[in-house]
């Protein structure tokens, strides 16, 4: 075990081979590490990384060390370690930063009906800030008890880069949310065969995501894809009217993200304000399902004393319940969940905490499925799907398997670990993918690209229509430069049968109508 004084790590292990169990990446890792054995290293998850296309395909691993000089070796400055290993075909890469894409558990292809990314707030661990406080570091709900309750559901940390202090960085929410894009489009959500999508978003990390679907509804065919995957979302004290946090602004001094990402969340900005109002339009149109998560639990504020600061002044509300629900709780309570914690704890689940059901609730209405709730041998049933066992395997496909044993602390304590079943089978199954098959569709979007634009050039155009559905005159070349050509709506020429008369041209410049 790790010496008392010494914090529990939480690491990830990326580019492990595909057909390794936990046991083996145990053994793999411990292999390039000194002085490490198997037994001194903890695997709580391991998942097919997430890029459909990634060749050779690999797994991820979550793990924790056992051994106290195991964990004080790799707990210094840096944040990511690589092992060459001649025998593998990519070197292994350990790293406690955990930014871009995390999956925490795996669902058989056949099961796997939705994927959920969790985006943690300002200034905080991608892992971490999930977690209860205090030294042990064995649980995280998210990874360890969501998918017990929704084995159907992938689900995924998204880590990015917002430390406040020492910074140089003058990045704002609609660069954060870009990023997020282009990292949804990199692993594969713009394929046709993506699965939809869910979000658990804290605080700064709501923010991102309003500001990610606006920019998907409003860009080209490629990225709007992306944004009609998003079902739903819960939003744990994701400020709508600002955020209190005059003393973040007097830790950061001149720092440039003062004035940039702070001053764009703080209760001086009207930004956040107008985002609500076209994040509210866009979500109702596209009938997203949405919770809204509030704390009622004061916050310590920042003090700083020499070169550190922590949470240890006095405390405050650092998201008013109308903030975090955008008035909803007054308006319809039935979309919001109280949540008696302070801003940081709101989203810190204790292992058996009644509130990850209300969670698994909430998710499970989103989807329309329902959860697994101690019915261990039944699973989620969505609608009009066939029933599975508490794997996600279909019932008439269940087939036995041996649960493999890992050995904690080489003592008889063991922890039971299940793999994947018939794990060659899905390894078959993801070798007939034809990944160019996607990556030809998402060429076509770019290159067709502004091919339409001579139908600018001309004042009128005049088609000879032969049916009561063809037929087009634009006569005002300059007011429909103001609209997106999809907004344009042909309409009908009624009683125009095939084979009649042609309209007359007066007749036709008034069929055309521009939807603003």
């Amino acid at each position: 075990m790790a010496a008392p004084t010494e914090k529990t790590k939480v690491y990830r292990l990326r580019n492990l081979p595909t057909h390794v169990d936990r046991q083996s990446a145990a053994e793999l890792v411990s292999a390039c590490i000194e002085g490490a054995l198997p037994h001194d290293i903890r695997i709580s998850s391991l998942a097919y990384a997430v890029d459909p296309w990634e060749r050779p395909p690999t797994k991820t691993a979550t793990l924790t060390f056992e051994k106290g000089d195991l964990t004080t070796r790799f707990n210094s400055n840096n944040s990511e370690w690589i092992f060459k290993n001649s025998a593998l075909a990519k070197p292994l890469i350990l790293d406690s930063h955990f930014r871009g894409l995390t999956p925490l558990n795996e669902v058989a292809p056949e099961n796997h009906q939705y994927d959920c990314i969790a985006i943690s707030g300002l200034a905080s661990h991608p892992f971490g800030s999930w977690q209860p406080h205090g030294r042990d570091k064995s649980f995280m709900w998210i990874r360890d008890e969501l998918p017990q309750f929704l084995p159907t559901v992938r689900f995924i940390l998204y880590g990015y880069d917002t430390i406040l202090r020492p910074s140089t960085s003058f990045q704002r929410v609609p660069d954060l949310a870009n990023s997020f894009i282009h990292v949804l489009e990199a692993n594969g959500w713009t394929s046709p065969t993506a699965k939809p999508l869910l979000f658990l978003a804290h605080s700064l990390g709501g923010v991102i995501l309003k500001q990610t679907l606006l920019m998907l509804a409003g860009a080209g065919q490629q990225q709007a894809s992306v944004a009609n995957l998003i079902q739903g979302v819960i939003f744990f004290g994701v400020p709508s009217q600002g955020m209190a946090i005059d003393d973040i602004f007097r830790m950061l001094g001149d720092q440039p993200n003062k004035d940039a990402l702070i001053t764009e969340i703080s209760t001086e900005s009207d930004y956040l304000s107008q985002l609500e109002k076209r994040f509210s339009g866009v979500s109702f149109v596209r009938a997203l399902k949405m919770f809204w998560a509030y704390e009622t639990k004061m916050t310590p504020t920042v003090a700083s004393l020499r070169n550190t600061s922590s949470r240890s002044g006095p405390e405050t509300v650092l998201v008013t319940r109308a903030s975090a629900t955008g008035g909803r709780c007054y308006e319809d309570p039935s979309l919001t969940i109280q949540i008696d914690e302070n801003h940081s704890d709101i989203v810190k689940f204790t292992h058996g905490d009644h509130r990850i059901r209300i969670i698994v609730n909430r998710l499970a209405n989103i989807c329309g499925i329902h959860p697994v709730f101690d019915r261990p041998n039944s699973s989620i049933i969505s609608r009009g799907s066939v029933s599975t066992d508490s794997r996600g395997i279909r019932n008439d496909w269940t087939q036995s398997v041996k649960d493999q044993q890992l050995v904690v602390n080489g003592t008889g304590n063991r922890v039971s670990i299940q793999d994947p079943i018939i794990w060659d089978n899905e390894v078959i199954l993801r070798s007939l993918c034809a990944p160019e098959r996607d990556l030809r569709i998402q060429q076509i979007d770019p290159a067709a690209t502004y091919t339409f634009d001579w139908i600018y050039d001309d004042v009128s155009i005049v088609a000879n229509p032969s049916t009561e559905h063809t037929g087009i005159m634009i006569q005002d070349h300059r007011r429909v430069k103001a609209f997106h050509l999809e907004t344009v709506v042909i309409m009908d020429f009624p009683g125009r049968g095939r084979g009649g008369p042609l309209p007359h041209e007066d007749d036709v410049g008034g069929q055309v109508k521009l939807e603003e």
